[in-house]
């Protein structure tokens, strides 16, 4: 964890199982809700936040050369634990033994 103004950044790792879906969720559990998560690694980025209008959360998903907004990959939060289901092992970030790479940024108290 990097302490920079007023926020700090935390970075950690994760190996895919290659599930997805509903009743097999990526699960991260933070110290504390974070303000924005970024996970990427093996054709995925995805940057996950709440701050915006109305308590949205916004994916950015990354396949190869280009980049969309994802309306497959369903985050949520309960406390400081993030699941995310998607459609596929992709849209999830969960492919089988790809290593995932997650960024952490919480607001400093």
């Amino acid at each position: 964890t990097v302490a920079a103004g007023s926020c700090s950044i935390e970075t950690s790792t994760y190996t895919g199982t290659g599930t997805y879906g509903t009743a097999n969720p990526t699960t991260l559990t933070f110290p504390k809700k974070p303000t924005v998560v970024i996970i990427f690694g093996d054709w995925s980025l995805l940057l996950i936040t709440d701050k915006f209008s109305a308590g949205k959360t916004a994916i950015l998903r990354y396949y190869g050369n280009y980049a969309s907004w994802s309306d497959n990959c369903y985050p949520t939060w309960t406390g400081s634990t993030l699941k995310i289901v998607g459609g596929n092992e992709q849209d999830q970030a969960n492919r089988q033994g790809a290593l995932y790479q997650v960024v952490a940024s919480y607001e400093q108290e």
